[in-house]
C-alpha cells in the first residue's frame, strides 16, 4: 500500500480554529501583516506585548482540564508549605513575646490551678485589695500670687512696737520659773527611768549633759518610721503566721524608741507563731530578766529541740551553776548539737569533769572532729592514742588527726624521725584508700603548726608531702623554691626555711643552686646567724670545691669578728670610768671571742687553699687578712709566691697595693711598671700605679700613667675620675677642665662625669660654673639623685624652694636628695624640720652611712655630746651592708684599710660640715 493512500485515510480529526494548513512550517505562498500582526488580535500592544490572555475565549478541551488540575495542585503543594513555614514562624514569636512580657494570667496559672483546694475559711481569711493603682498625677499649675499675700510677707519681717498682753500673764516670780522646770525634768526622767527592760537606763545627774548629745527626730525621720510601720503591718496582715513580720514591724517600734509597743506587738504575733523560736527569743530580749526566764522556760516546754531557746536561756544567766544546769538540761532534749556541748564544756572548770564531759560528746556525736582532738589533748600519752586511733576510724579522710598525732609525738619529746614517720604513714594509707591528697591543705596546716611552736611537726609535714609525687630533677628543684617563696611571702618563715633544708638534703649532691637560694634566703629574710653559719659550713663540706661558698663563708665570719671587735670598743667607751669585777671579767671574755674568731678565719683560710690552691679571690683575701692584723711579711711572703706561680691581675693588684700602702714606694714602682706592661686593659692597675708613681716620683710621673692608662682604657670612667680628681688636689683646675670635657663628649650621658665636673667647679669655687654644669648635666641625666642633690644645695635662696620641690618630685625616698633638703632647714636654724628629714633618710635606707654621720652631727650640735653618742652606738648595732657615697670614698682611700668605723665616720661629719658651708 503506498504512502499515499495511508495518509488519505488517515482521520486527523478536526482542525483547531484559525488553523492554516503548513503554517508552522513555513510552506505558505506569502504572508500579509493580518497574518502576523495586531490585526488578528486587538489586546496586542506594541510596547507591551499582549496584555489578556489570548485564548481565553477558546474552548476548553480535557488537556486542558488536565493542565489546569496539575497546576492548581502544585500551586496547592506551595501554598501549604507556606502556610506551615508562616504558623511555625508565628508560634515561636508568640511565646519570645510570652516569655520576655508575660501576662498576669500566665505568670499566676500554676497558682490559679491550686485555688482549687483551698477551704472557704481559708477564702475568707484573705485580706481586701487596697487601692494600690497608680494615679495620675495633675500638672504644676502657676498663677499670680495675690497683693495680700506678699503684703503679708512684707509684715512678717518687720519690727513691732506694740506690747502683747498675755505675756504680761507670765508670773515674775522666779522661784515659781524653777519649780516649773523641775516639774518638767523629773517628768521627763520618770519617763525613760523603766524604757528598757524595766531597769533604769539614765543617770540623773548627768541627765543634762546627755542631752547635748541626743539626737532629735526630723520630720523626714518621723515619715520613715510610718512608711516601715505600714509597711510591715500590711506584711502581717498578709500573713500572720511569718515572724518575720512581727519581729520587723517590733524591730521598727524598737528603733523609734517605742520598747513597750514592741512588746506588745510580739505579744500579738506570739499565739500565731507558737511555734517559732524566734518570736520567742525576740521577746525575751526586750522583756527584764525575770520575765524573760519565764518566757524562756515556757518556749523551751513547748519547742525542746529548739537549739535558739536554750542558748538564748544560758546567755541570759550570769551564774557559772545557773548556765551549766540550763545547758544540761538542753542536752537532754538535743545532745546532738555540737554548739551545746561546746558551750558546757567551755564553762566546766575543772579538767577532770570536762573530759567527762567529752567522752560523753563523742559518744553522742561521733562525727565531731573538734570534740576528739579536745579530748587527745586532755588525755595522756597513751589515752590520746587510742583516742585518736577511734578518730581516724570514724574519719578516715582528715588530715587533722595524723597531724594532732605528730604534734602528740613532738609534745613527748620523740626525735624528728619518729615524727616524720608519722606523716609518711599518713601519705602511705590516704594512698592505700584512694584518699585525695592536696599538697596546698598539707603545707597550711604546716604553717599552723609553725605559729602554734610545733616546728618538729612542721619539719615533718614538709619531708612527707613537698616532694610527693615529684620524679623529675629539674621539677623538684622548681616546686622547692615555688613552695618555700610562697610560705616566706605569706610570713611563714619557719616552713620555708624547713623546705629549703629538705630541698638541700632531697637533692644531694646535686644542690649548688639550692645551697646559693638557702643562703640568700637566711641572709635577706631569716636572718638567723646561727642557721647561716651551719648553711655555710654544710656548703663547703659538701663541695668543698665551689669557690663562692668558701669566699661567702670567710667574709661571714670576718664580719662577725668586726661587729665583736666594735662591740669591745662600744663596751670601753661607755665604760671607760667603772672598774669593776663584772666589767673586767667581761672585757676578758669579750678578748677571748676576738681571738677565736681569729682562730676560726686563719682555719678557714687555710682550709680553703687547701681546696682550691688557684682561686685568687681566696689569696686576695688571705692578704687582707693578714694585712689587716699587721702581719706583713706572712703576707708579703705569700703574695710574691703567688706572683710567681700564676701572675694574674688579681696577684699583681694585692702585690701593689700592700707595697703601696706599707711604704716600700720602690719595690712597688718597679712591679707597677711591670703590671702596666702585663696587664694594659687593667685600669685599677693604672689607677694604682699612678698613685705609687706619684708618691714616689712626682705628679709629672702621675699624669704620664694616667695617660698611658687612658690611651689602652678610654672609655674607663674611674681613671678619668682619678686623674681629674688629682688635679683638683692640687689645685690645677685649668688642667682638670680640659680632660673632663674631652672625655664627657665622647660619654655624654655619663652621670658619674657630670657630678665630678659639678665637684671640680665647686672646689674651684665658681658657683655660677657650677651652676651651668648642673643645668647642663639634668638635660643629659635628668633621672640621676646624685645631681639633684647638688641642684637644691646650689640653688640660689630665692628660687631654692621650687628647685626642691622638683627634685623631690623626680626622687622620691632617695636619702641623699632627703639629706640635701635637711641642709636647707639646717642653714636656716629649722633643727626640728632638718632632723625629720635625716631621720626619713635613715628610716628608708639604714645602710647609707652619710646620713646617720648627718644625723650624729645635728644631733651633737642640737643636743651635746651624750646623745650624739648614742646615734653612733645606734649605728654600729645595725646588721647593714654600709654604704653611702661619702663613707666609700673614705674607706677606698689610700689610708682607708687603717682606719677604724669611729674614724671613717668622724671624717664623714667633716666632710658634711665643709658641704654645709657652701650652702648660701
Amino acid at each position: 500500500m503506498s504512502n499515499k493512500s495511508y495518509y488519505a485515510k488517515t482521520d486527523f480529526g478536526p482542525p483547531p480554529p484559525n488553523y492554516v494548513a503548513g503554517l508552522a512550517r513555513g510552506a505558505v505562498g506569502f504572508i500579509t501583516r493580518s497574518d502576523i500582526g495586531p490585526a488578528n488580535y486587538s489586546s496586542y500592544d506594541s510596547w507591551s506585548g499582549y496584555q489578556e490572555n489570548i485564548f481565553a475565549n477558546d474552548k476548553q478541551d480535557d488537556e486542558d482540564r488536565q493542565a489546569e488540575e496539575e497546576y492548581n495542585k502544585i500551586d496547592n503543594f506551595m501554598a501549604g508549605r507556606r502556610i506551615k513555614y508562616i504558623e511555625k514562624k508565628q508560634q515561636e514569636e508568640a511565646k519570645k513575646n510570652l516569655e520576655k512580657n508575660p501576662s498576669v494570667a500566665f505568670q499566676f496559672a500554676d497558682l490559679k490551678r491550686d485555688l482549687g483546694g483551698i477551704t472557704y475559711d481559708e477564702w475568707n481569711a484573705i485580706p481586701e485589695v487596697q487601692d494600690y493603682t497608680i494615679k495620675k498625677s495633675k500638672n504644676e499649675k502657676y498663677t499670680p500670687v495675690p497683693d495680700h499675700i506678699i503684703q503679708s510677707a512684707r509684715s512678717e519681717g518687720s519690727f513691732s512696737t506694740s506690747l502683747d498682753v498675755t505675756g504680761l500673764q507670765t508670773p515674775h516670780n522666779i522661784n515659781d520659773i524653777g519649780k516649773a522646770n523641775q516639774t518638767i525634768f523629773t517628768s521627763r526622767l520618770d519617763k525613760s527611768s523603766d524604757q528598757v527592760s524595766g531597769i533604769s537606763t539614765v543617770d540623773k545627774s548627768g541627765y543634762l549633759t546627755s542631752l547635748n548629745s541626743q539626737l532629735v527626730n526630723s520630720s523626714a525621720d518621723i515619715g520613715d518610721f510610718k512608711r516601715a510601720r505600714n509597711l510591715m503591718k500590711s506584711f502581717v496582715k498578709t500573713d500572720p503566721k511569718n515572724p518575720v513580720g512581727w519581729i520587723s514591724v517590733a524591730r521598727v517600734e524598737e528603733l523609734d524608741g517605742k520598747i513597750q509597743e514592741a512588746r506588745n506587738v510580739l505579744y500579738q504575733g506570739l499565739p500565731h507563731c507558737e511555734t517559732s523560736d524566734e518570736i520567742w527569743v525576740e521577746i525575751a530580749r526586750l522583756e527584764t530578766p525575770e520575765k524573760a526566764r519565764a518566757l524562756l522556760a515556757k518556749a523551751a516546754t513547748i519547742l525542746p529541740k529548739s537549739l535558739k531557746i536554750w542558748l538564748a536561756a544560758a546567755d541570759l544567766e550570769s551564774n557559772r551553776e545557773m548556765k551549766v544546769k540550763i545547758l544540761k538540761k538542753a542536752l537532754e532534749h538535743i545532745p546532738d548539737q555540737p554548739r551545746l556541748w561546746k558551750k558546757l564544756i567551755e564553762y566546766e572548770e575543772s579538767q577532770k569533769e570536762a573530759k567527762i564531759l567529752l567522752y560523753k560528746a563523742v559518744e553522742c556525736i561521733p562525727d565531731d572532729l573538734d570534740m576528739w582532738l579536745a579530748l587527745a589533748k586532755l588525755e595522756t600519752y597513751e589515752n590520746a592514742k587510742a583516742v585518736l586511733n577511734k578518730a581516724r576510724k570514724i574519719h578516715p579522710q582528715e588530715l587533722s588527726i595524723w597531724v594532732n598525732a605528730a604534734k602528740l609525738e613532738e609534745s613527748q619529746g620523740q626525735p624528728q624521725e619518729t615524727i616524720t614517720k608519722v606523716l609518711q604513714n599518713a601519705i602511705k594509707y590516704f594512698s592505700s584508700k584512694n584518699i585525695n591528697i592536696v599538697k596546698e591543705d598539707w603545707l597550711k596546716e604546716a604553717a599552723y603548726c609553725e605559729k602554734s611552736g610545733n616546728l618538729n611537726t612542721c619539719i615533718a609535714i614538709v619531708q612527707a608531702i613537698v616532694l610527693h609525687n615529684v620524679h623529675d630533677k629539674s621539677d623538684k628543684e622548681r616546686i622547692i623554691k615555688e613552695e618555700a617563696k610562697n610560705m616566706i611571702e605569706g610570713t611563714c618563715i619557719g616552713t620555708g626555711r624547713a623546705i629549703y633544708e629538705f630541698g638541700i638534703e632531697a637533692l644531694k649532691p646535686d644542690n649548688i643552686d639550692l645551697f646559693q637560694a638557702t643562703i640568700d634566703f637566711e641572709q635577706n629574710t631569716g636572718k638567723d646567724k646561727d642557721n647561716l653559719k651551719r648553711l655555710y659550713k654544710e656548703a663547703t663540706t659538701q663541695h668543698p670545691k665551689y669557690e663562692s661558698f668558701w669566699i661567702q663563708r670567710i667574709k661571714f665570719h670576718w664580719q662577725e669578728a668586726n661587729k665583736v671587735i666594735e662591740q669591745a670598743q662600744l663596751q670601753n667607751h661607755s665604760e671607760k670610768n667603772i672598774e669593776t669585777p663584772s666589767t673586767v671579767d667581761e672585757e676578758a671574755q669579750m678578748n677571748q671571742q676576738i681571738t677565736a674568731q681569729k682562730a676560726e678565719i686563719q682555719k678557714l683560710l687555710q682550709e680553703s687553699q687547701e681546696n682550691l690552691p688557684e682561686s685568687q679571690q681566696i689569696l686576695v683575701l688571705s692578704i687582707k687578712y693578714l694585712k689587716k692584723n699587721e702581719e706583713i711579711d706572712q703576707a708579703r711572703e705569700l703574695v710574691y709566691k703567688a706572683r710567681k706561680n700564676n701572675p694574674t691581675h688579681q696577684v699583681y693588684l694585692s702585690l701593689l697595693k700592700l707595697e703601696y700602702q706599707t711604704g716600700a714606694l720602690q719595690k712597688a714602682f718597679q712591679e707597677s711598671q711591670n703590671a702596666m706592661g702585663a696587664f694594659p686593659n687593667c685600669e685599677k692597675i693604672f689607677i694604682l700605679s699612678a698613685k705609687i708613681a706619684y708618691a714616689h716620683k712626682s705628679i709629672e710621673q702621675a699624669r704620664q700613667v694616667y695617660e698611658k692608662g687612658l690611651r689602652f682604657n678610654p672609655m674607663s670612667v674611674s681613671l678619668i675620675q682619678k686623674y681629674v680628681e688629682l688635679e683638683i688636689n692640687h689645685k690645677y683646675f685649668a688642667r682638670a677642665r680640659p680632660v673632663l670635657e674631652k672625655f664627657r663628649v665622647k660619654l655624654p650621658k655619663n652621670p658619674e662625669l657630670w657630678c665630678t665636673a659639678v665637684q671640680l667647679e665647686i672646689e674651684a669655687e665658681n658657683k655660677k660654673g657650677a651652676r651651668y654644669m648642673l643645668a647642663r648635666a639634668l638635660k643629659e641625666c635628668p633621672d640621676y639623685t646624685q645631681l639633684w642633690s647638688y641642684a637644691i644645695e646650689l640653688e640660689p635662696k630665692a628660687t631654692r624652694k621650687k628647685k626642691t620641690s622638683e627634685a623631690l618630685e623626680k626622687c622620691r625616698q632617695d636619702p641623699y636628695v632627703n639629706v640635701s633638703v635637711a641642709k636647707l632647714f639646717w642653714k636656716e636654724r629649722k633643727m626640728d624640720k632638718a632632723r625629720k628629714w635625716i631621720e626619713k633618710s635613715t628610716f628608708e635606707r639604714p645602710e647609707i652611712m652619710d646620713s646617720w654621720a648627718a644625723l650624729y652631727l645635728l644631733v651633737l650640735e642640737t643636743e651635746g655630746r651624750q646623745q650624739a653618742d648614742e646615734v653612733l652606738i645606734k649605728v654600729k648595732q645595725l646588721d647593714v651592708h654600709r654604704e653611702g657615697r661619702l663613707y666609700q670614698k673614705i674607706k677606698k682611700s689610700d689610708d682607708g684599710w687603717r682606719y677604724s668605723f669611729d674614724q671613717i665616720f668622724i671624717k664623714i661629719t667633716d666632710q658634711i660640715k665643709k658641704e654645709l658651708s657652701n650652702i648660701e
